[in-house]
């Protein structure tokens, strides 16, 4: 039997968190946070986000311990890319499962009574999201053992399979450092050395935590982002992170803030916005002044936030998040893969749409198997070598 409620309902409530704390005890999850009672008590009248809480009760049980699902209204594209500059969408109404999977006791077997009570609560939703569930999750043997269907819907994969890199902290620094290639540690002792001997003594990274410092933060991360890449090739270069000063603070009051500032000579040159949870620190978002790049100050930063989490011993696991940049394979010394998942709802659109959008897909790969094919005939040595 499927229950809503909003997020004032379940914040305060002592069976919300039991299933939580039930769940997240049985088998950590790098998104936790984002469906877990204190994040989502920062989210509380915020009607922008639009997020609901499906509880899933076993009336025949003495005590219940119900299976919830957070779950936010969004749309979600699929992307056309004929190149990095020309691409075009087709949007898809969906609910994003927040934690790409739910929570509490026996909640695989609730997934289908869960998906049914979405589409009967939002008849014009079209697909229920989940960002990333890994390959090796009990949630994709799940999947793959119905052959990807589910509550009268087909899973789909938009994107396919990615890489996903993140950090498992080993006991110490040097044990960390000892992951990398002797190439890798080299240039990266390199970078470091550089930024501090060219700039001797100006150098200054500050924590930001606090309530207090949030305006601080943003109008410093603010500085930067308007110099740096982003603002040359974004549309909308400042990162939500940052956008919202009122949730900041309320993130920062819930004690998971935990941003970094790069001073140099009492100027922004970089920052970090971030978040930990239970031994679990959340990378959200970095950006650094242009004018400082042939310095690698992004990379730096990243470098000495990492060092200090062996000091403070708070944390087990950096998540990286999606995209396979290069600094993440990296600093990342854990690597599997992921994808994106959308439960498409059986409408004809909607069929339609997936249709197209892995034909284009297959045609891409198809393409470019081709043009590699032809490569290789025309320069066979060279493909050799």
């Amino acid at each position: 039997m499927i229950r809503w409620k909003s997020i004032e309902d379940v914040v305060n409530c002592p069976s919300f968190e039991l299933a939580w704390e039930s769940r997240y005890a049985k088998m950590p999850n790098l998104y936790a946070m984002y469906h877990s009672p204190e994040w989502l008590s920062c989210f509380k009248g915020v009607s922008t986000q639009k997020v609901s809480v499906a509880v899933c009760h076993t009336p025949s049980q003495m005590v219940s311990r119900p299976t919830y699902a957070v779950l936010r209204k969004r749309e979600v594209d699929l992307v056309f890319g004929l190149s990095p500059a020309i691409k075009f969408a087709l949007p898809i109404k969906a609910l994003e499962l927040l934690g790409s999977d739910v929570l509490g006791e026996g909640d695989v077997e609730h997934l289908h009574e869960i998906i049914e009570g979405c589409w009967k609560r939002y008849p014009s939703v079209d697909a229920i999201y989940l960002k990333s569930v890994q390959q090796d999750s009990s949630l994709w043997r799940f999947f793959e053992a119905n052959h990807w269907q589910i509550g009268g819907a087909s899973i789909y994969m938009p994107d396919a399979l990615r890489s996903f890199h993140y950090i498992e902290l080993p006991s110490t620094y040097e044990e960390y450092l000892k992951g990398f290639r002797a190439k890798q540690r080299y240039t990266l002792k390199k970078k470091v050395r550089r930024l501090y001997q060219s700039f001797v003594g100006q150098v200054e990274i500050q924590e930001v935590n606090n309530p207090c410092e949030i305006e601080a933060l943003v109008e410093k991360a603010s500085q930067v982002i308007d110099n740096s890449w982003k603002a040359k090739h974004l549309k909308a270069p400042l990162p939500n992170s940052i956008r919202d000063i009122g949730t900041l603070h309320d993130i920062a009051g819930m004690g998971m803030l935990k941003s970094h500032l790069m001073l140099i000579n009492g100027e922004p040159s970089a920052f970090i916005v971030g978040y930990l949870y239970k031994g679990i620190y959340h990378y959200a978002d970095l950006a650094y002044d242009l004018k400082y790049r042939d310095y690698s100050p992004g990379t730096v930063l990243l470098h000495k936030v990492i060092e200090n989490m062996f000091d403070s011993q708070q944390t087990v696991y950096v998540n990286f998040g999606i995209t396979d940049a290069q600094y993440k394979q990296v600093f990342g010394n854990r690597h599997v893969q992921d994808a994106g998942m959308l439960l498409i709802r059986r409408r004809f659109s909607n069929i339609l749409k997936v249709g197209i959008h892995r034909l284009f897909r297959g045609s891409k790969v198809h393409v470019k198997q081709l043009r590699d094919h032809l490569m290789k005939r025309q320069h066979p040595t060279q493909s050799a070598m």
